[in-house]
């Protein structure tokens, strides 16, 4: 994952909420710091060769999201 021209990190997995089967969500694990977040599929730019590109080309705004537990949040699904 890329935000700007700085690889934030890695999507894991794709989640919909309840029996939706759009993708709502990525699962990021971010290389810094080391953790797992929920990035909304809105704040996705583009998917390129190089992999997913953000709207935001600042990668600080996302050290601020909450680290993403998982099963701490029931109503979303895996896709």
């Amino acid at each position: 994952m890329w935000s700007g021209d700085r690889r934030i990190g890695e999507v894991r997995d794709v989640y919909a909420e309840g029996d939706s089967r759009l993708p709502e969500y990525l699962a990021v694990y971010l290389s810094e710091p080391a953790r797992e977040i929920l990035i909304p599929t809105r704040d996705v730019a583009t998917i390129q060769e190089r992999g997913v590109v953000l709207v935001s080309s600042d990668p600080e705004q996302y050290e601020a999201v909450v680290t993403f537990v998982r099963g701490e949040m029931p109503a979303l699904r895996k896709l």
